[in-house]
C-alpha cells in the first residue's frame, strides 16, 4: 500500500518540467508570428471590402448625378464643424444622396486612433480634383472644393467621363495616421493631397480603391499627389 502511494506521488522532475515549458515556449514563438500575419491579413481583406463599398457608392453617385463625382465632399463636408478628421460622414455627399449610409465603412478596422476621435480612415486622392487638362503636370492647379459654406459658389467636381482609364485612377487611400515615423502630416481633412503620405497599417502597406470600384494596395510613404505610378489620373 505504501509503495503504491509513493509511486503515484512521484510527479514530474524539475528537469522534465523545464523541458515541457521550453517546448511550449518554442511552439508559441513559432505560432505567434503566423497568427499575427493571419490577423493582419483578415484586417486587410475587411478593409479592402469596405473600400470596394465606397468605390461602388461613388459610381452610384455618378450615375445619379449626370456623371459628376462627389469629390472629397463624398466623405464629409470639411466646412462643417468640428472640422478635420472628426467631421461627421453624414455631412458627406455619398450619405446625403443615400449611396452609402453605413458610418462604420469609413473606419479601417486597424486604425490605431481612438474611435471617438475620428470619423474616417480613407481620404480622397487630390489628383482626382486637378483642373482638367493639367493631369500630367507635376504641380497642377486643383478645383475649388471648399468655397464659403453660405456663398453663391458651389463645390467644384469632375465628371467620371473626364478620366479615360478608371481602372488606374486611385480614388481613396489610407493616409498616414501612424505619426512621424511615416510622415510629417497625419489625416486632418478628407484630402489625400500635396505632402500627405500613405500609411503602413497593413503589414507595411495601405489599402486603396480605384474609380472602377476595384480595391488594391500600395506601399507606405507614397506622396500620392506627386507619384506618377499610383497618384496620377488620366
Amino acid at each position: 500500500m505504501d509503495r503504491t502511494r509513493r509511486r503515484f506521488a512521484t510527479g514530474f522532475t524539475l528537469v522534465e518540467l523545464l523541458v515541457v515549458i521550453g517546448i511550449i515556449a518554442v511552439l508559441i514563438s513559432i505560432l505567434m508570428p503566423a497568427l499575427r500575419r493571419a490577423r493582419n491579413q483578415a484586417a486587410k481583406v475587411n478593409c479592402q471590402s469596405q473600400l470596394r463599398q465606397i468605390g461602388q457608392a461613388v459610381i452610384m453617385y455618378a450615375n445619379m448625378s449626370n456623371g459628376w463625382l462627389p469629390g472629397a465632399h463624398g466623405i464629409c463636408d470639411p466646412r462643417q464643424p468640428p472640422g478635420g478628421a472628426a467631421t461627421p460622414v453624414d455631412t458627406g455627399l455619398l450619405w446625403v444622396a443615400g449611396c452609402l449610409r453605413d458610418k462604420a465603412v469609413w473606419q479601417c478596422p486597424v486604425d490605431p486612433r481612438p474611435k471617438d476621435q475620428f470619423q474616417f480612415s480613407y481620404t480622397y486622392n487630390g489628383r482626382m480634383i486637378v483642373v482638367p487638362g493639367h493631369d500630367q503636370e507635376a504641380s497642377p492647379p486643383v478645383l475649388e472644393e471648399n468655397p464659403p459654406l453660405n456663398g453663391p459658389v458651389k463645390p467644384q467636381q469632375r465628371k467620371i467621363t473626364s478620366f479615360r482609364d478608371p481602372a488606374r485612377c486611385l480614388t481613396f487611400g489610407e493616409e498616414n495616421v501612424s505619426g512621424p515615423k511615416i510622415g510629417q502630416y497625419v489625416i486632418n481633412d478628407p484630402y489625400f493631397i500635396f505632402d500627405d503620405v500613405s500609411d503602413d497599417r497593413h503589414m507595411g502597406k495601405c489599402c486603396v480603391v480605384y474609380l472602377d470600384g476595384h480595391a488594391g494596395e500600395m506601399p507606405k510613404q507614397i506622396k500620392l499627389f506627386y507619384d506618377k505610378e499610383y497618384g496620377y489620373c488620366y
